[in-house]
């Protein structure tokens, strides 16, 4: 039989686990969601224990439908979202409950201290003032308990492959957002190096999944884990996107436009245009781009807000398609999370605007149809990255 190999996946809404043999056939898949609480604007938390939880859910469906073929899996590569901080002592164990998502916007202030500081801005994920560093800053102000307890300071990518392996390793694309740490900002911080995770090549080994979480998953002990990419570059890579220009659009639940670059975007640019910005592959790529935070997302509720069996049907699809062009003049402004690049606004509404008596629901199902408006206001937002 083939060797396979395992892809595990931290989303924004669901963790997902997919096996393939070495052509790239797909042999095995599962997706199993968690939560996300809003609880004020601009807010937005999870609990690192779910994402154990659906992973290990996910992990299981797929050796489930494997069978003895189990047995052939020959390594794991991970992807997570970012940015997020999880404090964490020296055995993994966790100082908070519930942590801030990438999509949470608390820290904004703090990356603003830090740039004001040392008048740099860490690449990281996220936008210039929530990544990583900007995270860790609030969190020592506002979790100061945690703080001073933790061992280390892990993004959500870095705490899941510490449950894996035990080891403490993260790579460019990830927490870190570069092939180092930034010195400046540690020191602005008052957070030692060594209480961070350490930064491999993403092509490498983060370690062997430990024997009790083998045991725990199904999955043949030692198997060998490759440092990964983060979401986004995990995506990117998938498209086939290697060359200096290609721009990739990816909706899920957030909205992202990507380009590939020969270097990184000055400070200013970031911060004018609210963009990303970390290295992607060797030699000399870097990735930057924008984002929207309520993404494909909004369909989902959109269905819930009417009432609708499946959120994420086909059925609202087919209803968009009997809209005429143009949607009666209805136009949705796709900001529940507020609005991201290149004018960010935490405080951003969505809205519909544009109807009259002659709209009807199917109307506003087209406002979401990914051929029409989610990507024409997405894209028209972010004109600024691919120029």
């Amino acid at each position: 039989m083939d060797a396979l190999l395992l892809g595990l996946d931290l989303g924004t809404s669901g963790a997902k686990a997919a096996v393939y043999d070495p052509s790239g056939r797909l042999q095995a898949e599962s997706a199993v969601a968690y939560p996300t609480s809003f609880p004020a604007p601009g807010q937005a938390e999870q609990r690192p224990l779910d994402w154990k939880q659906a992973l290990t859910a996910a992990v299981r469906n797929v050796v489930d439908a494997l069978g003895r073929r189990v047995g052939d899996l020959v390594g794991a590569a991970l992807a997570a979202q970012g940015p997020g901080l999880v404090f964490t002592g020296e055995r993994g164990e966790l100082l908070v409950d519930t942590i801030p998502t990438w999509q949470d916007e608390r820290c904004a202030a703090e990356g603003r201290w830090l740039y004001e500081r040392v008048k740099a801005v860490s690449p990281g994920l996220g936008g210039p003032f929530t990544n990583f560093l900007a995270r860790l800053r609030w969190a020592q102000l506002y979790q100061p308990e945690a703080a001073e307890r933790a061992r280390y300071a892990l993004g959500p990518k870095d705490y899941l492959l510490h449950w894996l392996t035990g080891e403490v390793v993260t790579e460019p694309t990830s927490a870190a957002g570069g092939l180092a740490w930034d010195d400046e900002v540690l020191a602005a911080c008052g957070w030692p190096v060594g209480r961070l995770a350490k930064i491999l090549d993403p092509a490498t080994m983060a370690g062997s999944i430990r024997a009790d979480v083998a045991a725990k998953l199904g999955l043949p002990p030692r198997l060998p884990v490759v440092m990964g990419l983060n979401d986004g570059a995990s995506a990117t890579l998938a498209t086939g996107a290697l060359d200096f220009g290609e721009v990739i659009v990816t909706l899920a639940t957030n909205g992202v436009l990507r380009v590939i670059m020969e270097a990184p975007v000055s400070a200013a640019a970031r911060i004018d245009h609210h963009l990303f910005n970390w290295p992607y592959l060797p030699p000399e790529r870097w990735i930057a781009g924008g984002q929207i935070k309520a993404g494909a997302r909004t369909l989902q509720w959109f269905g819930e807000m009417t009432g609708g069996r499946d959120p994420v049907a086909a059925d609202l699809v087919r209803e968009a398609e009997t809209s005429k062009a143009g949607s009666r003049g209805a136009i949705f402004l796709p900001y529940l999370m507020g609005r991201g690049s290149p004018f960010s606004d935490p405080a951003a509404t969505g809205a519909f605007v544009g109807m009259t008596l002659a709209s009807t629901r199917a109307d506003l199902d087209d406002r979401f149809h990914e051929s029409d408006s989610m990507l024409g206001v997405f894209a028209g937002d972010s004109y600024f990255v691919a120029s």
